[in-house]
């Protein structure tokens, strides 16, 4: 069987803290992180096994994608829009309350993953009013 290339990318601190608590609950066995030196702190301290990639081979390499949601750096906005372009499957974190549509602006043009996962109500409930119908919301308690 072969595994799936699980990539992450993530420029936020507070989403990374989010994501490497989903993958270390659920025990990935290897993730391929395209991040800041500010968020791999986080995948560290959780032990999660994983390998810095670059931006280009991440998105080529990549089967499977996450994102955490900065709303003031592109990193996750340009690997939504490039993998969207390559027709893959992305999940993006929401891990606040404010700045939604902001997380997924890229050149004055919005970049929707194909789903949204949020961690408690509040969230999923903005979520649902704030994006656009086709993206997926779902809550992950």
């Amino acid at each position: 069987m072969i595994s799936k290339k699980i990539v992450l990318f993530s420029h936020d601190p507070g989403g990374a803290q989010v994501m490497s608590s989903y993958f270390h609950f659920f025990k990935k066995k290897l993730l391929y992180l395209c991040c800041s030196n500010k968020t791999e702190i986080f995948f560290k301290e959780k032990n999660i096994k994983y390998k810095k990639i670059k931006f280009n081979d991440a998105i080529k390499y990549g089967d499977i994608f996450y994102t955490s949601t900065s709303w003031n750096h592109d990193l996750e906005k340009r690997a939504i829009k490039e993998i969207l372009k390559k027709k893959k499957r992305i999940v993006s974190f929401i891990d606040g309350w404010t700045n939604y549509k902001e997380r997924f602006l890229l050149k004055k043009k919005y970049y929707f993953p194909n789903e949204i996962w949020t961690f408690d109500k509040h969230a999923y409930n903005k979520c649902l009013r704030v994006f656009p119908k086709y993206v997926s919301i779902k809550l992950r308690e």
